[in-house]
């Protein structure tokens, strides 16, 4: 058997130190290691190669490191979505009355209706 490709090697280095992070809730260094597995695509996708794909090995792999991609992004898509809600939470964003106008205390928008009465 031959070794495995250097590229995907590399690639699952990369997933690896994602995961940690992710495991570690650190949000700096998951920052930073997604920056840096972008950046290790964006050069690899510059690069002629003439690497041989077509191994059983090589195959096996890159499904691996599909799947733990594509797992990856989940997590980071439920972290996010919670991190949202939990800001939502503690720093709400304006509400509008029902009319869809800016309620504050005291005042509220009205609808069209802008005859005056008086007593």
């Amino acid at each position: 058997m031959s070794d495995p490709n250097p590229f995907l090697q590399t690639l699952s280095t990369q997933l690896d130190t994602i995961e940690a992070a992710l495991l570690q809730q650190d949000p700096a260094a998951v920052s930073l290691a997604c920056q840096q597995l972008q950046q290790l695509l964006v050069e690899r996708s510059r690069q002629p190669t003439s690497d041989n794909w077509s191994s059983a090995q090589d195959r096996l792999a890159a499904d691996r490191i599909d799947q733990r991609m594509k797992s990856v992004r989940a997590t980071l898509l439920q972290q996010g979505a919670a991190a949202g809600r939990a800001l939502a939470t503690l720093l709400p964003a304006e509400t509008l009355d029902s009319y869809g106008g800016k309620a504050a205390f005291g005042t509220s928008s009205r609808g069209p209706n802008t005859r005056f009465y008086q007593a």
